[in-house]
Parts: structure tokens; C-alpha cells; sequence
């Protein structure tokens, strides 16, 4: 697997939350959308000119973003920083964006300014369409050359995005929940964890994904941080590489019943829940499917490190880059 070029973060832990009040005092909840991380980052080309690379968080390129180029330039120039952690979403729409950003050999507008069509068979069967116009947004998460703290990189982030005019940028919603003046006693931790459950409730009720959970003063670094970021979402998730499959019964004889699974940990698990259509998909062209990497929820690990009810969720696209 490549070197990450972005920070991670690890699943929710309330263990962790608690440890982080106690030792910080606070926290920063943010909404966490189902988007692509992008790393900008400010180069020069073969000319000696300015030029923008798009980096996935395995430090792959991204693509059909270049109509943003100018923008990063000239915030570039102001701020005197170079790279830039954050996320894109072409449409709030994990799907259009996946199809898009990864698109090396198709051309798509991600500006906003034209109609386009995306139409996507296998034989003869529509899988995927699309027509309107597609506009790409990039929110900025942290500032990796800004030797600040987090909370005064948070400030200059909010400054930023309103320092170039029509600029796709925006900073995601956050709060601070904690208690960091006066003593933190158990009964204060028991309210902030209380919080923060309850502006997941609030923002899952928005239609969003979930919460990314912060430390108050965290370093960046690139890489995965279980200390310092922590992701909420209704189910767990677990990340996978297809090393086979266990034939399907009744139904779905004749096809892949389950798709096995190896997780960056060693351990192991088995998915299903496809749809009719990936499940023929699967079947059809499973050597290509073959050390590709999939994303299974779950409920929690088991007492022995197994996945309680996993079930297929999507595949990886980034990783699969």
C-alpha cells in the first residue's frame, strides 16, 4: 500500500472520547461528508510556472479538478502556503464524484458552467446515469506548513475561504464541546460525550454521514492518527482486499454468494448484501475484482476479533486509484 499523504483518522471509540476530555478538555466535532480526501499542492512545472497537483490520500493523482488551478495560485500567492489538506465532492454525491476524479482517460467540467452525461452499462444494462451540470467543492481541513496551533489554523482556514472571489472552498461546521476552564470531573465528561451524541443526532438527521471527532490542538501529520482524529458514523467500517469468493446457494447459484476479505490487520471476514447488479458484476469479471479493496460496515468486533453482521457497502476507490 502507498504512504498516506493525508492525516486519518481511526473509528470511534467513546474509551478514546473520554480520554481526550480528561487529558484536553474539549474536542472539535465537525461534519464529516462521503467525499474524496485531496491534498493540493502547489508546484512548478517543467516551464519554471506556478502549476496545482491533486493528490488522493494514498498520494495518487486526482483528476478533472485543474478548472480550480488558478484559484489555489492566487490563494497560494496571499497566504505564502503551499499545500493544502482537504476533501472534494463533485455535487454532494460520492458516486458522481468517484466517477469523476478518478475519470484519467475522460474529460468532465467539474466548474458547474455545462450540461454533461454520464451513461454506464454492461450488457446492455444501465448501471449508472447522470445529466446535469457537476460542481466541485473542496473543503479544507488543516493547513499541514502552518506552524500553529489548531485552533488558530482553524481561524486562518475560515479567513481562506472567503479571500478569493467565487473560490470552491469552504471550511466544514465545527464546535468545540468540553469544559476547559475549571475542574474536569467525571460528571463534566459524562455531559460532553452527551454532546457530542447529540450533534451526531442532529447532523445525521441532515442527511450527512457522520462526525469527525478532533483533538483540540492536534499536529498534523500524514498519516493515521488513532490519537487525534476519530470518525462517527452509524456503523463501523472496515476496509478490505478481495482475496476470493464462496459460491452463492438457492438464488444465487451459479454466482458469488460472499465476497472474502483480508483487512490491513491480517484479520478476516466475508461480505454480502450486493445488489442484484454488482452481484452479476462480481460473478462476470471476478478476476478483476481480484486484491481489489472494498468497504464492509459492521456492528463491532467480537470477542475474538471477528466483524459482527459485515456487509458490502462499496468499493474502495481511492485505494483502488
Amino acid at each position: 500500500m502507498s504512504k498516506l499523504a493525508a492525516m486519518k483518522g481511526d473509528s470511534y471509540s467513546e474509551k478514546r472520547l473520554r480520554k481526550w476530555l480528561k487529558q484536553d478538555g474539549a474536542v472539535v466535532v465537525q461534519i464529516k461528508r462521503d467525499e474524496f480526501r485531496c491534498i493540493v499542492k502547489m508546484v512548478l512545472d517543467a516551464d519554471g510556472n506556478p502549476a496545482v497537483q491533486y493528490l488522493s490520500a494514498q498520494g495518487k493523482p486526482l483528476h478533472n479538478l485543474s478548472f480550480a488551478d488558478q484559484y489555489w495560485i492566487d490563494l497560494a500567492t496571499i497566504t505564502g502556503q503551499t499545500t493544502f489538506d482537504c476533501g472534494v465532492v463533485v455535487n454532494n454525491d460520492f458516486d458522481l464524484t468517484r466517477r469523476t476524479v478518478r475519470a484519467s482517460k475522460k474529460k468532465y467540467d467539474l466548474s458547474g458552467q455545462s450540461v454533461q452525461e454520464i451513461v454506464e452499462r454492461k450488457k446492455g444494462e444501465v448501471l449508472y446515469s447522470f445529466k446535469g451540470k457537476m460542481r466541485a467543492v473542496f473543503w479544507l481541513y488543516d493547513l499541514p506548513e502552518l506552524n500553529l496551533s489548531y485552533e488558530k489554523r482553524r481561524l486562518h482556514m475560515s479567513r481562506y475561504t472567503v479571500l478569493i472571489a467565487e473560490m470552491p472552498l469552504e471550511t466544514p461546521e465545527s464546535e468545540v464541546i468540553g469544559f476547559r476552564a475549571g475542574a474536569i470531573t467525571d460528571e463534566v465528561v459524562d455531559a460532553a460525550v452527551q454532546d457530542v451524541k447529540d450533534v451526531f443526532a442532529q447532523v445525521r438527521n441532515q442527511g450527512h454521514e457522520g462526525l469527525m471527532i478532533k483533538r483540540i490542538n492536534y499536529v498534523w501529520e500524514p498519516k493515521r492518527c488513532a490519537d487525534s482524529w476519530m470518525k462517527l458514523k452509524p456503523d463501523d467500517e472496515v476496509d478490505g482486499q478481495i482475496v476470493s469468493y464462496t459460491p452463492g446457494k438457492g438464488k444465487y447459484a451459479d454466482m458469488v454468494g460472499s465476497l472474502n476479505c483480508v483487512a490491513a490487520d491480517g484479520s478476516e471476514f466475508s461480505v454480502s448484501g450486493m445488489t442484484d447488479a454488482q452481484r452479476r458484476d462480481f460473478t462476470d469479471n471476478f478476476e478483476d475484482y481480484i486484491n481489489q479493496w472494498l468497504v464492509a460496515t459492521y456492528m463491532e468486533r467480537d470477542s475474538k476479533g471477528g466483524y459482527r453482521h459485515p456487509q458490502f457497502k462499496r468499493m474502495h476507490a481511492e485505494k483502488n486509484l
